[in-house]
């Protein structure tokens, strides 16, 4: 991660005034806003929130830097606090233009004030994945934000702003995180140093909103009565919860954009899943028939789950064959319990895993927890028939199965 320097010049904070409610236009009764213009040769940015917040963004053209700040107005004077650092400024105010300058002394900040809104498209709820787990950053329209692992680990809230192709977060304790982004739809891309993370924006999904018809399934078979697939419609939404009979599991929740996926073990009624890559949640649960109830260790969230019939639709099921450019051909068998056989020819591995399906989306769940997520078009039949896997994200072609030639009769 980028941290951003707190220490600026004299010249690059005469800018600062008091963030005060307010909307529409500058005055002295509301200075909330954007305020952009220059401190001698350098050019300033300076964004007021309400809350009594503001982010300064100051450069010289061979860079920004970036310093987050808390105000107390007094009559014609901000004190302005950052860290253990005081400064007071006096300002004049004409219209929607503001000269400021430090009380002692130094070149006065020349400035015209905007409204400040975030970049048409960025405010949303966004959700991507690094070491710790899947995590979450929400964007609002009123230029706040928060951020937090969905395992309930909260990074922190405050200011965000946009600048040039930087998204800065300003923590409420001031301390400052700068990423490279870029903005495409509902994808966004946010980078620190070389790292990257692609987000998507979180909503319902295609196969959350389009599933197949329910209908109510019998008892299921060992190791587990746990085994199978439920689901719950709750206030925020549809909440899938498969779990595989080896020991790999798939949540699925309508309002995130991911699937969670990984391993799980049942004993002494907790049930203990451990995501791909990601960590371990522990819940408490119960059985009672064809209704499952779990409450969360941590959080102490609960559900209320439903046994159900997940399904497959019939174009997917029997065998395919594909070709991977590390390990060769391979040979996919789809079956109607909603699992999968995946067997390489040239190596002779075998794995056993989860699969999710409706008309348009496909989510397939491995024994290690990795979960390949796509949309999916049939073209052809018979012999020609073309199992084709697009990125949700950007729709590119990520593999092509086809189905296997029958096999020769030998002679007699």
């Amino acid at each position: 991660m980028k941290r951003c320097g707190t220490a600026l010049a004299l010249a690059l904070t005469l800018a600062l005034a008091p963030a005060v409610p307010g909307a529409g236009s500058a005055s002295e009764e509301s200075l909330a806003g954007r305020w952009s213009g220059t401190a001698g040769e350098i050019a300033v940015t300076l964004l007021l929130d309400p809350g009594g917040e503001a982010l300064l963004l100051s450069g010289d053209g061979e860079g920004v830097e970036a310093q987050a700040m808390s105000w107390d107005p007094e009559p014609g004077v901000i004190v302005m606090r950052s860290g253990g650092d005081v400064r007071r400024l006096a300002y004049t105010l004409e219209g929607g233009r503001m000269t400021a300058w430090d009380e002692d002394g130094g070149d006065a900040a020349e400035l015209t004030w905007e409204e400040w809104r975030p970049p048409q498209g960025l405010a949303g709820r966004w959700e991507g994945r690094d070491a710790g787990g899947a995590f979450r950053l929400d964007l609002g329209e009123d230029n706040r934000f928060s951020f937090f692992y969905l395992s309930g680990e909260r990074l922190g809230d405050g200011l965000f702003a946009a600048y040039g192709d930087t998204l800065y977060l300003a923590f409420t304790d001031h301390e400052i995180w700068a990423y490279g982004y870029a903005l495409d739809g509902d994808a966004l891309t946010i980078a620190s140093g070389e790292d990257a993370f692609p987000l998507a924006r979180a909503g319902a999904l295609p196969m959350a909103t389009q599933a197949p018809a329910l209908t109510a399934a019998p008892g299921w078979p060992p190791p587990s009565r746990v085994v199978g697939a439920w689901i719950e419609d709750g206030a925020l939404g549809t909440t899938l919860l498969y779990l595989g009979g080896y020991g790999s599991y798939l949540f699925w929740r309508s309002w995130l954009q991911f699937v969670e996926s990984g391993t799980y073990s049942a004993d002494g009624g907790m049930l203990a899943l451990a995501q791909y890559e990601g960590p371990e949640a522990a819940w408490a649960y119960a059985l009672s028939g064809d209704v499952l109830r779990m409450s969360a260790r941590s959080s102490g969230a609960t559900l209320t789950l439903h046994r159900f019939d997940l399904g497959v639709p019939q174009a997917l099921l029997g065998y395919w064959e594909g070709e991977d450019e590390e390990y060769g051909p391979y040979e996919i068998s789809i079956m109607d319990n909603s699992e999968f056989d995946e067997f390489y020819f040239d190596d002779l591995s075998f794995y056993q895993g989860i699969l999710i399906a409706n008309e348009t989306t496909v989510a397939l769940g491995y024994p290690d927890g990795y979960v390949l997520q796509a949309d999916y078009r049939l073209t052809g039949s018979g012999l020609d028939e073309e199992l084709r896997l697009y990125s949700p994200r950007n729709g590119e072609l990520m593999l092509t199965l086809r189905r296997p030639a029958p096999q020769a009769a030998p002679d007699p």
